[in-house]
């Protein structure tokens, strides 16, 4: 199969039939990492592919779902925020004192990036091509041709520690002290949004184009359904002294990590109604740090002293359970536009059959006859959220994957 064939993703009402099955039960295991280093930064590139990185220029990565974690040479002792891959080849590590570290060949090889002497907090990626490093300054570093260069642009903010953007165009930072920005032109210039909390702010993350969350120190959430105009209180039983970062399914269903400073110990929160309420569960673990979930069914959380937590649960996709399903890479991902399933080195018993789920198990869109290397997904109608996807045949489930569309 050597052709690539693109196909519109448009939300099709016929297709209501679902071979998706649920179960209630999910539970959070500690893994051993092999280390007794912070672990900070995740990137769950799939459910069995995953980096972590943090203290010392640790760089851990697992390819068995975190059963076993090898040691990357990253180059610098420096401490590392965060952790993001474009793809499963080409991926960024950042941290302090300008430590900006890229591979291309998966983490088998690490090389510097000079950018800045300041310390750098946030990687992130819109799509293949266009992405942004944020920290320590006013300077938010952005590339658009997938991290070969990058230039800087002035915020005019201080100590950026979230960024989310969504759509091309439209995009919001939070900050250490409180404060928030947003763009409507790509990242090129940056405008003030009214101060919400007099403490630190970290991760933001929008679900829709109006509705978000931002999670910050002393226990804040504050969510708006605005674009940011206002931001509301949300109250928790619950109030830890930090929150870390948070990642959201979809509108529903999202977690918050963090934990007590002064005890060192973690927590994690979960919401079923798009953040307006929030169950605690202490894992009684070191403080957390992180979260990243490649599917409904699987999260990784790192956290201090070399902790790394794994979510499992039968929810979402399962077919034929005597088969176990590959995990299939899509890229970029997340993204707001097109985005490729790479179907190349599986076997297909005749033609195979492609279909697209929302987080309820909601098959909204099928592709039949599928023989091809690689499958193009267009965004079309798709609203922002996470999608999971499964490529089956006459005989078997070959694999599942998750798209998310920002």
């Amino acid at each position: 199969m050597k052709k690539t064939i693109t196909y519109l993703a448009i939300i099709c009402s016929a297709f209501l039939f679902s071979s998706i099955s649920y179960a209630q039960t999910s539970q959070w295991t500690a893994l051993t990492s092999g280390t007794s280093n912070n672990l900070v930064g995740v990137d769950a590139i799939s459910a069995d592919t995953v980096f972590v990185a943090g203290q010392y220029g640790t760089i851990l990565k697992t390819t068995n779902g975190g059963a076993t974690w090898v040691t990357q040479t990253s180059g610098t002792s420096q401490q590392f925020y965060d952790i993001k891959f474009i793809n499963s080849n080409v991926g960024f590590a950042v941290g302090d004192n300008g430590a900006v570290v890229k591979t291309i060949n998966g983490g088998t090889n690490w090389t510097n990036v000079s950018l800045t002497s300041q310390s750098m907090r946030v990687v992130k990626f819109i799509n293949s091509t266009t992405g942004f490093i944020t920290g320590a300054g006013s300077t938010i570093f952005r590339t658009t041709d997938g991290g070969s260069t990058w230039t800087s642009i002035s915020a005019g903010a201080s100590n950026i520690y979230g960024v989310c953007f969504t759509s091309a165009t439209k995009g919001y930072i939070s900050c250490f002290d409180g404060t928030m920005r947003q763009t409507v032109d790509g990242g090129s210039t940056w405008t003030s949004l009214a101060s919400i909390v007099s403490t630190q702010l970290n991760t933001i993350q929008f679900t829709n184009p109006t509705t978000g969350i931002v999670v910050g120190a002393s226990g804040v959430i504050r969510k708006t359904i605005n674009s940011g105009l206002n931001w509301s209180t949300v109250i928790m039983t619950t109030t830890p002294d930090f929150l870390a970062n948070q990642i959201f399914l979809d509108a529903n269903n999202g977690f918050v990590t963090g934990g007590n400073i002064a005890n060192n110990t973690g927590i994690i929160l979960s919401t079923t109604d798009g953040g307006s309420n929030w169950t605690t569960y202490l894992p009684g673990t070191s403080r957390l740090c992180n979260v990243d979930f490649p599917n409904a069914n699987v999260g990784y959380s790192p956290g201090l002293n070399g902790t790394i937590l794994k979510y499992t649960s039968n929810v979402g996709i399962s077919k034929n359970a005597t088969n176990k399903p590959k995990s299939i890479t899509a890229y970029p991902n997340p993204t707001n536009n097109s985005i490729t399933v790479d179907l190349a080195g599986y076997e297909f018993n005749g033609s195979a059959f492609f279909e697209l789920f929302d987080i309820s198990g909601k098959l909204i869109y099928e592709i039949k006859d599928v023989n091809t290397d690689k499958l193009v997904i267009q965004k079309n109608n798709l609203n922002t959220g996470i999608y999971f996807f499964k490529i089956s045949d006459l005989q078997k489930l070959i694999g599942t994957g998750k798209i998310i569309i920002e």
